[in-house]
């Protein structure tokens, strides 16, 4: 079964990091700490990112996962996605989706999608008002960006609580895949 997704990200700037993360934690307390590696994967004509899609697999805490993100509209500036999860033994060079077994729509294509390279975050996870700020440093192709991810049920809540912590609200013009995507091209 699918996870409904609801996140606003704004983009933080390398000099600002460092005192959001002190300044969070002061607020909302000790954060959880973790490290995670997405691996990319799409078709070689990048339908996933025409589509506004993406397909990852994610090393966590020892564990193997991949994720199907379907982009489904926009709320308030904050991106609606369904998340179809699976774990994974290995890491594969190539996936074929087996679209019955998964739950996904029609209209999916099963692929095959090919491993394209990956993102590694250290994320910093709060819980403030019932939403996931995600505080995260991801590196890929030598370089480094910074962001803050609120996961929420109201976008319009998200909105609120960036402005009663006068945090500027800087949407990024791609999320990480997308982002990921133009580093590759860059970097060939």
């Amino acid at each position: 079964m699918p996870e409904t997704e609801l996140e606003l990200k704004t983009i933080v700037r390398e000099e600002d990091f460092p005192a959001l993360g002190e300044r969070l934690a002061e607020l909302f307390g000790k954060p959880k700490a973790q490290e995670q590696t997405n691996h990319y994967f799409d078709t070689r004509d990048f339908l996933l990112l025409r589509q506004g899609d993406s397909l990852r697999a994610r090393q966590k805490g020892g564990a193997l996962t991949a994720q199907y993100k379907l982009f489904t509209g926009t709320e308030g500036g904050a991106r609606k996605s369904l998340e179809f999860s699976w774990p994974l033994a290995e890491l594969p060079k190539e996936l074929l989706l087996e679209k019955g077994a998964l739950g996904l729509p029609e209209g999916v294509s099963a692929g095959p999608y090919f491993l394209l390279g990956a993102l590694r975050t250290f994320r910093r996870d709060f819980i403030a008002e019932g939403m996931l700020l995600s505080l995260d440093e991801s590196h890929y192709f030598g370089r480094r960006d910074f962001e803050l991810e609120i996961e929420t049920a109201r976008a319009g809540d998200a909105l609120a609580l960036l402005q009663r912590l006068h945090i500027p609200y800087a949407p990024p013009s791609a999320g990480k895949y997308g982002r990921f995507l133009a580093a590759l091209r860059a970097a060939r």
